[in-house]
């Protein structure tokens, strides 16, 4: 609440009770919402005073100033004060709270509770100002009154005076009225209580049209009156009520008006209110926005030059071509599209109102700049599905969860939540989740556009509605024009001569699923592209970018989070992806009014994968090297240099499957393994390969050449050497899936070894065992086939 500095000279004159004749104070006048908040009529003997404001337990919220005693009394006339002013002032209000009060020769201390004071409504004779927290005996506006609450009829300043201890208090009230504002939208409905009583709990109830309760908060106020402000996650449907409740303050349900779409327009309407005066009847505001037939000089306005419903009274002077006031608009003839919005809001006597807002369901983009945002969603997550054009074509999913903002507007764009394409025209999307219901959404994103002489043309959804906006160089808005797609998609629209440079801006709604597809250009210009982004998209280290076509510079840049302007042609931008982390990240290129993007796949992390492990084998036996190869982007090449003058290049359907290499000769061999991915990350590791003519340790034992999905894989393996034993089964990827590490603790032991299969795909594994002496000498890996089925 704003504090208002009042002049003492018009503070209402005190009642005089007698005073002692030990007390020095007389008179303790009390503004609320004043600085200085306290006057002190005092005495010749009383020099100085103190006073704090406190809560009812006693805690101290604020310690007052004195000033310097002054020759004239509190109400302007004879005698002498004292003022006090809150140091800050930090405290909301006053009200409710306790002062203490005493000039530095008083025997005693004055201390009393401040009243509270609310009017209910703000306008009209008959309005009513509520007094609460009154002192037994008490003076309101000259009329006694026993307490603790009075009210008074009319919307008036409260002066209230009672005697505390040997001193009389006076306490100015200024007329402060109690509303809240309430606003309801998919998902969501919000409620903001404004000068509530302080310490007086209120409770907030939601109700449908039919009077049943759809929700409720008992809100607690603070000893300066502030409350906070109640958020429910449910939305309204037209007619439903607000209903709040502050003992002794308020008792009031206000009703949203109607905001709703229809099939081919909009209708609004003020909240019923049969038999209501012109200081009872809600008014009403609107809003619209609408993206294909907003105001233009093409489409006439169907709301008409006055955006304001009311039952009576005069109407503001834009609405001077109604004959009378009007409680609803119907409009029709259009087509609400997604993002499409409208609103309305209703005043209330008491300062209350309601706002209705509701967004069109449906999904738009803009294809220069390949954000896919989604109107008339709720709060919480959305799952949306992109599939591009063609046979075959990739199909992206993302998902957004949480708050939205704006009219519930769930926005896929950026690293995190983008599709990491430059999404084409006539791509489909498939839009769910909590925040669109049980029912999912389907779109469909098609336009081109292009100049062809004085007309555009181009193809959109059958039957879709065009609208092209137009501005020469300098900013000068032409008439908007519009028209319909043909059964095919295609149109034409006549544009008549048009001056190189004039932009123009063409959206298109379809009708079928009311998908808003836009995009922009330039008579007379190549469009603005992105170039230096490699085919995928993948990326590593530095790259340059640069922005090509008919570009009138500079040329801004946003990539990732962080923006850039380059001023002259060749208008590039160097980035070091390794200041990003790997995944994909949004470059986007700006000239003022055309943009385009791309996306580029940040990948710095070397592969996984490597050369195995150490082994033994015989002459002219196989060895087999285990690579894992793999990375999350790709690999472009596993390269195996066996030691011996052999090298070998993995086929590309073979990437990262086992590599196999029989030795000729006795000797030691480093076996090399390079693997590359596709952005060019390399990894490379080695392995030493002994072969020799004496026995490697052995191991034996029945091998199962089969395995149910519904049984473990069960095998028990002896050895010839005490040693550790590793067996792996490896997936027809060649990635072990399984693991098994156990210790043999004897020559001629054994071990048994158990895999669930139940999670394994059907299909041929291989089984892989290799034992590593306790002395350290590595075996031969083992090799067999097992078929999960």
């Amino acid at each position: 609440m704003r504090r208002l500095l009042l002049p003492f000279a018009l503070l209402v004159s005190a009642l005089v009770w007698p005073s002692s004749s030990l007390a020095t104070t007389t008179t303790i006048t009390v503004s609320p919402d004043s600085n200085p908040v306290v006057c002190l009529d005092v005495q010749s003997g009383t020099t100085t005073a103190t006073a704090t404001i406190a809560t009812a337990d006693g805690t101290v919220l604020e310690t007052l100033v004195p000033q310097a005693p002054e020759l004239f009394a509190c109400n302007g006339g004879g005698g002498r004060r004292i003022l006090l002013l809150e140091p800050s002032p930090r405290l909301n209000d006053l009200e409710g709270l306790t002062l203490r009060a005493k000039g530095n020769d008083d025997p005693s201390t004055f201390s009393f509770r401040i009243p509270i004071s609310r009017t209910d409504p703000t306008s009209g004779a008959t309005g009513v100002t509520h007094v609460l927290a009154l002192p037994t005996t008490s003076t309101v506006n000259l009329a006694v009154t026993a307490g603790p609450s009075t009210d008074i009829t009319g919307t008036v300043s409260v002066v209230v005076t009672f005697p505390t201890g040997t001193a009389n208090a006076i306490v100015n009230l200024p007329p402060t009225a109690f509303s809240f504002y309430s606003t309801t939208q998919p998902g969501r409905t919000y409620v903001q209580l404004n000068e509530a009583a302080p310490g007086i709990p209120v409770t907030v109830e939601l109700r449908l049209p039919d009077g049943s309760l759809a929700a409720s908060r008992i809100v607690p106020t603070q000893v300066d009156g502030r409350a906070n402000s109640p958020s429910f996650d449910i939305g309204l449907p037209p007619g439903s009520t607000v209903h709040v409740v502050q003992a002794g303050v308020a008792d009031r349900s206000r009703a949203f008006g109607d905001a709703s779409f229809t099939s081919d327009g909009f209708h609004l309407a003020l909240p019923a209110a049969p038999g209501c005066t012109l200081l009872t009847c809600p008014t009403g505001r609107f809003s619209t926005f609408l993206s294909l037939h907003g105001p233009t000089a093409l489409v006439a306005d169907p709301l008409g030059p006055c955006h304001q419903l009311a039952y009576l009274g005069p109407l503001p002077s834009e609405c001077t071509p109604l004959l009378a006031p009007r409680t609803s608009i119907t409009a029709t003839g259009l087509l609400p599209v997604g993002g499409d919005s409208i609103s309305l809001q209703t005043d209330y006597p008491a300062n209350d109102n309601t706002e209705i807002r509701v967004s069109q369901r449906g999904a738009r983009l803009d294809l220069d700049y390949g954000a896919v945002s989604i109107g008339g969603a709720g709060i919480g997550p959305v799952t949306g599905t992109l599939t591009t054009t063609g046979t075959g074509g990739p199909t992206f999913t993302r998902t957004l969860g949480g708050d939205s903002t704006g009219e519930n507007a769930v926005t896929f764009d950026g690293a995190a939540a983008g599709f990491p394409l430059h999404i084409p025209t006539g791509t489909t999307g498939t839009f769910s989740g909590p925040a669109l219901g049980t029912t999912p959404l389907t779109s469909l994103f098609r336009l081109t556009a292009a100049l062809d002489g004085t007309d555009l043309v181009g193809d959109a959804a059958p039957g879709a509605r065009i609208r092209v906006a137009r501005s020469l160089g300098f900013g000068l808005p032409l008439p908007d024009l519009a028209g319909t797609a043909d059964g095919t998609g295609a149109f034409r629209i006549a544009l008549g001569p048009t001056p190189a440079g004039t932009r123009i801006r063409v959206s298109a709604g379809d009708p079928a699923t009311r998908a808003l597809t836009e995009l922009g250009l330039i008579a007379g210009r190549a469009h603005l592209a992105v170039a230096g982004v490699p085919v995928g998209g993948l990326v590593r280290g530095t790259v340059t970018l640069s922005a090509t076509g008919d570009i009138d510079g500079p040329i801004f840049w946003y990539i990732g989070s962080a923006s850039s302007v380059a001023t002259a042609a060749p208008w590039t931008r160097t980035i070091d992806t390794r200041t990003y982390a790997d995944g994909p990240i949004k470059v986007l290129a700006y000239d003022s009014f055309l943009t385009n993007y791309a996306y580029l796949v940040v990948d710095n992390t070397p592969p996984s994968g490597g050369a195995g492990s150490d082994q033994t084998v015989l002459p002219r036996r196989e060895a087999l090297i285990l690579s894992e190869a793999r990375d999350a982007n790709g690999l472009a090449s596993v390269v195996a240099d066996f030691g011996d003058g052999v090298k070998l290049t993995q086929p590309d359907s073979q990437l990262g499957l086992p590599l196999r290499h029989r030795y000729a000769k006795v000797g030691g061999y480093k076996v090399t393994v390079t693997i590359t991915d596709r952005a060019g990350n390399v990894t490379a590791d080695t392995a030493l390969i002994k072969v020799r003519s004496a026995a490697a340790p052995r191991l034996s034992g029945a091998l199962p050449a089969g395995a149910s999905r519904k049984k473990p894989l069960r095998l028990t393996l002896h050895s010839s050497a005490a040693g550790t034993l590793t067996v792996r089964l490896i997936s027809p990827k060649g990635r072990a899936v399984r693991t098994a590490i156990k210790h043999i603790a004897r020559a001629g032991g054994k071990v048994s070894i158990s895999f669930t299969t139940r999670t394994l795909t059907r299909g041929r594994y291989l089984l892989l065992r290799q034992l590593v002496s306790d002395d350290g000498t590595p075996g031969a890996i083992l090799t067999s086939s097992v078929t999960v089925r």
